[in-house]
């Protein structure tokens, strides 16, 4: 639905986008994972048609994207700190931004109230903006986003600077937004939010998606060279013993309920076949795996 092909853009001497290449289908949540100044919000400034790339295309069903007017109803951009005319009502907020969209008055209240209800913001349709916490003018960002009825939306850090309270909050409003076949790059800093939600996620390093894909298959990936075996701990000496018969074997540390095996690269197969063997009630062997976090941490370092 949404293809992001071969994007470039430099800032003078700095190279933000070095090719981006994603492809995003309907009713998915990509997750666009990297530290401030990644270039997270210059690449959805380019999809929205907000900034133009110094190289690379923008397709939308196949058709390319080139001037914001191709955009027209079809992408929702929803940014970290909502420029709101907190003088206004949300309702005459709503009004003023969908001017472009022609509807008649009373479509345009029945499309108000309908956003306004899934942001939370149904009783305060009245009540001027400034009057609004932190966490409501975010969510009445989400309402003018969505007031179109976009198809794709784009969402750049909308959980900022929230509390939890707030953060779990706009976590629902993703997941509706998801359960409504709604397409969604959601770019984030906050790691443990986007492996709620997110059924993708690319980790964005020196203006490229570095590492991309399912996140339990990153997980796997990336996961440690240690398993954790589940096992009584009457039974960790003998476990402990077997394992140290493994050539591949490093160390062994007992915890609560289950022993960490180390090992060596390669020596996945054979300290698993050799534990799995033991005569004793196992009750689970499983690898390590790092966090999101942990991964991006490491790809930081690395390049």
């Amino acid at each position: 639905m949404l293809k992001i092909e071969n994007v470039k853009k430099s800032f003078g001497l700095k190279n933000v986008l070095n090719g981006i290449n994603l492809t995003l289908n309907k009713g998915e949540v990509y997750g666009l994972i990297g530290a401030n100044g990644a270039g997270k919000t210059t690449l959805l400034n380019i999809v929205a048609r907000v900034l133009n790339a110094d190289a690379g295309k923008i397709f939308v069903d196949e058709k390319e994207i080139k001037i914001a007017n191709d955009l027209k109803g079809l992408i929702g951009y929803i940014i970290d700190i909502p420029a709101l005319y907190d003088f206004l009502t949300p309702y005459e907020y709503l009004e003023f931004i969908s001017s472009p969209l022609n509807l008649s008055k009373e479509k345009l209240k029945e499309k108000s109230d309908i956003v306004l209800k899934d942001v939370g913001l149904s009783d305060c349709g009245n009540k001027r903006i400034k009057t609004f916490s932190r966490g409501m003018k975010q969510r009445m960002g989400i309402a003018a986003g969505l007031i179109s009825e976009p198809e794709i939306i784009l969402m750049d850090e909308p959980m900022s600077a929230l509390d939890p309270q707030g953060r779990y909050e706009v976590m629902q409003i993703i997941e509706k937004l998801k359960q409504d076949g709604k397409t969604i790059i959601f770019s984030t800093h906050i790691l443990g939010d986007v492996e709620k939600v997110c059924d993708r996620v690319g980790i964005l390093v020196n203006g490229k998606i570095q590492v991309e894909g399912n996140i339990q298959d990153i997980l796997n990936k990336y996961s440690e060279n240690v398993f954790k075996v589940y096992v009584n701990e009457s039974d960790f000496e003998k476990v402990i013993d077997t394992a140290k018969k493994c050539e591949y074997f490093v160390s062994a540390t007992p915890k609560a309920n289950f022993i960490e095996i180390e090992f060596l690269n390669g020596g996945k197969k054979k300290m698993f076949k050799n534990l799995s063997g033991i005569n004793v009630d196992i009750n689970g062997i499983v690898l390590k795996e790092q966090t999101i976090e942990q991964i991006f941490m490491n790809l930081s370092k690395e390049n």
